[in-house]
């Protein structure tokens, strides 16, 4: 079940959360070995908050629709004397001395952390060759022998296989989106500075954004309510009304423009990912949405923008651990952050130049479009340690196959979202990619909600 149906179980007192935390951890210690998307459990804290939750709930001082509720976070996120390891061994025994703003507000509004979650180290990169991990690989429900993605792999996984109705990532190049669609979840890249970040270990801090994953739009909506905010403590967030997210979810589609950019379509694209993310346009067309096809020239800059950025500013981050480290970290990582103290600091500049002329030109295209509509991904789940996937008689590397529908949002700060929109003959999932302009999140989560209601590919679950 998803967080609406079990919430409205719970505040009618027909279950409990004992129960309901109960049954995820069971469930977690049953089939996470298969998975491998915890690094931490949290069992005792967990059943422990759950008693206090239910008393709270029989007393009438229910809190809301999250209250009871149980969730994972990325471990990149603070929580105040757990353990805090960035998915690096480096850290295997820190400790955190702070909360995190999302997990104070989590807390706040009742929902109950079961354990961190796993991710790349130090949650750069969607992808890495073997071990890939320092904690291991995380897989896909759908199919064991497959990962994730990440870096946010363990909170997609966790949630498409049933372990918690809910997770909370990051993403910096598509590390919410890129997990949802290859795990069959919903995940929502809300709009830069609409979740505080303070807190949450930084890796880019122009390009990082906090998010759900979730198993219905309706859930993602949820979830961004308490999530959402000004925070005094992030010099990043956004001083903007919090809006009421789940509001429009049940108004038609009718007369909205749905932009499938010329330059966007053109990118390398599986075939049978085509014939799916095609046929959910076909279905938005049938709910009343108007087809624009606008160009997009900027697009073209967004992956070489994207890495000098991404590449400087996690450098900048980590560069006395590198300098000290260094020889700990898995080659492949340590390469990305040496590179990137190689970097001046006028090609720095003329990439943030670049920049403002894509989020410019991206505005000038929301004049003609209300949402961009497109794929996630442009390939289903791969295998560990594959460096290279074939799209459509075409090899390219697997990193940018992963990053090259999401990284340009991550650019401009538009709010982006992934949900299922079919599954290959294999049976993997595929992710449609719904992009909405600055702080409308709510007009994005509708359309979302819209299509689910029109199709069923959220209803299958994986069989562990």
């Amino acid at each position: 079940m998803g967080v609406k149906e079990l919430a409205d179980l719970l505040s009618r007192g027909e279950i409990s959360p004992v129960e309901l935390v109960t049954a995820c951890l069971d469930r977690i210690e049953a089939h996470d070995s298969k998975i491998n998307s915890f690094v931490t459990l949290f069992r005792d804290d967990a059943l422990s908050k759950a008693g206090k939750a239910e008393q709270d709930i029989l007393r009438g001082a229910y809190r809301g629709p999250l209250h009871g509720i149980p969730f994972g976070l990325k471990d990149l996120f603070m929580v105040r004397g757990k353990r805090f390891t960035l998915g690096s061994r480096l850290f295997h025994e820190n400790t955190s001395t702070i909360d995190s703003t999302v997990t104070i507000r989590l807390q706040q509004a009742g929902a109950i952390l079961l354990g961190k979650q796993n991710m790349n180290p130090l949650a750069y990169g969607p992808f890495a060759a073997e071990p890939g991990y320092d904690y291991g690989h995380t897989f896909t429900p759908w199919d064991l022998n497959r990962i994730s993605g990440g870096s946010s792999g363990g909170s997609g996984a966790a949630v498409a296989a049933g372990f918690c109705p809910f997770s909370v990532g990051t993403d910096t190049g598509g590390s919410l989106r890129i997990p949802a669609a290859w795990c069959g979840a919903v995940a929502l890249k809300p709009t830069y500075g609409r979740i505080s970040r303070h807190g949450v270990q930084a890796l880019a801090w122009s390009l990082d954004h906090p998010g759900p994953l979730t198993r219905r739009a309706e859930d993602c909506a949820i979830v961004m309510q308490a999530l959402s905010g000004y925070d005094t403590q992030d010099p990043s967030s956004a001083k903007v009304p919090v809006p009421n997210f789940s509001t429009p979810l049940n108004r038609d589609i009718k007369g909205l423009r749905m932009g499938l950019p010329v330059e966007y379509w053109k990118l390398p694209m599986d075939s049978e990912v085509r014939y799916w993310v095609e046929k959910a346009v076909r279905v938005l067309k049938d709910l009343g949405g108007e087809i624009v096809e606008p160009p997009w020239p900027m697009l073209a800059y967004a992956e070489n923008t994207s890495n000098i950025i991404l590449l400087s500013e996690a450098s900048s981050a980590y560069e006395d651990m590198v300098k000290r480290d260094g020889r700990s970290l898995l080659p492949a990582l340590r390469l990305r952050l040496e590179a990137g103290l190689l970097i001046s600091a006028a090609d720095y500049l003329r990439a943030q130049k670049a920049r403002t002329l894509l989020v410019a030109e991206t505005k000038q295209l929301f004049e003609k479009v209300d949402l961009i509509v497109g794929p996630t991904m442009p390939v289903t789940a791969s295998l560990p340690g594959q460096t290279l996937v074939t799209v459509n008689k075409e090899q390219i590397g697997v990193v940018r196959a992963m990053t090259q529908f999401n990284e340009v949002f991550n650019l401009t700060g538009n709010p982006a979202l992934t949900l299922p929109c079919g599954f290959t003959k294999a049976g993997l999932p595929i992710g449609l990619q719904i992009v909405g302009r600055p702080f409308e999140e709510p007009l994005v989560l509708h359309v979302a909600r819209a299509f689910e209601e029109a199709t069923s590919f959220w209803k299958p679950t994986p069989r562990l």
